[in-house]
């Protein structure tokens, strides 16, 4: 052989190895650029703006344990466990085993585009969620501000309803068989903490109910004009209520 040929050949090899060497770095980036808190900026739909579905969506990426939030004003949160493989963001709902594959468009450390979020052809923009302005609980909101589960009720249809009293003082509502909220809002303590009150905002009802006992994973709540005493558990507890509140829906169908 050569020495041109030789050189040509050494060149070459020299280029691919780099080639090689620069993807490997570009997927490894992607692992590093989207660990981070990020707000939604801008939905895009065909490449047009449009209206964002999600009101103060939050994606948080953790780094520990590969795991993953996603939280909305008026939303079920959702955690889970998220994977990567080249430009693909899989994320799976530990809860509903929901699986999201994502196709990241961009990742450069202060910003995050994402396809399929919302169906196939809509793109959603992301911003690194600093300076997000928190919420301050005193002890019983902090004991209250969780997802809860009903799992003994005066009205056996009830059971197995879904509540979650989000920190921002928003709150959802599902009930059993439900896979998206059917009442939102925002809700507080009275002053004396006797009583939550929740502002539904499909409606505008005010609905006030008697805070007769809480713990760190029981909820008790009464609806005095109703004279209904709800008794809700947390998702620690609430594993163990499956069997009661499915055979409670025996032969109803979910939505």
């Amino acid at each position: 052989m050569s020495m041109k040929k030789t050189i040509k050949l050494f060149s070459l090899l020299v280029l691919t190895s780099l080639i090689t060497t620069f993807s490997f770095a570009q997927e490894v980036d992607y692992t590093k650029k989207i660990i981070n808190k990020w707000k939604m900026i801008k939905t895009e739909e065909n490449g047009q703006d449009v209206q964002p579905k999600h009101d103060k969506l939050i994606l948080d990426i953790q780094k520990k344990n590969n795991v993953f939030t996603i939280t909305a004003a008026f939303e079920e949160t959702h955690n889970g466990l998220w994977k990567l493989d080249g430009n693909k963001l899989t994320l799976t709902d530990t809860e509903t085993k929901e699986v999201k594959t994502l196709t990241i468009i961009e990742a450069d450390g202060d910003h995050l585009t994402l396809d399929n979020f919302d169906g196939e052809n809509t793109t959603v923009h992301f911003a690194e969620a600093t300076g997000k302005k928190s919420t301050t609980l005193t002890h019983k909101e902090f004991l209250v501000a969780k997802k809860w589960t009903i799992y003994k009720s005066d009205k056996e249809t009830n059971l197995g309803t879904r509540i979650e009293f989000k920190q921002d003082k928003t709150f959802v509502l599902l009930p059993w068989g439900y896979q998206v909220p059917t009442m939102s809002g925002k809700w507080q303590l009275s002053e004396d903490n006797s009583k939550l009150i929740i502002d539904a905002r499909e409606d505008g009802a005010h609905i006030e109910i008697s805070l007769i006992e809480i713990h760190k994973h029981e909820l008790v709540l009464k609806f005095e004009d109703l004279g209904i005493t709800e008794y809700l558990h947390d998702p620690l507890l609430a594993k163990n209520d499956e069997k009661v509140i499915a055979e409670a829906h025996k032969g109803e169908a979910t939505h």
